[in-house]
């Protein structure tokens, strides 16, 4: 095999982070693109966000919360 056939994926840590807050926030409930705008804020306390949505608070108001 070439050299040039081996494609070589490098996550940095902070990929990693990101993808790990998404599949968490999707996990108790978020939908996708609440999901990313909550876990793409680093700022933004996950574990909170993980209570309000397991406590049955609305990803629309979740949002307005926490950002």
């Amino acid at each position: 095999m070439a050299t040039a056939d081996l494609i070589v994926t490098r996550e940095t840590e902070a990929e990693r982070v990101l993808e790990w807050r998404l599949n968490e926030l999707i996990r108790v409930g978020y939908d996708r693109a609440a999901a990313w705008e909550i876990a793409a804020r680093s700022e933004v306390d996950l574990h909170l966000a993980v209570e309000l949505a397991r406590g049955g608070c609305s990803p629309d108001l979740a949002l307005r919360i926490l950002l």
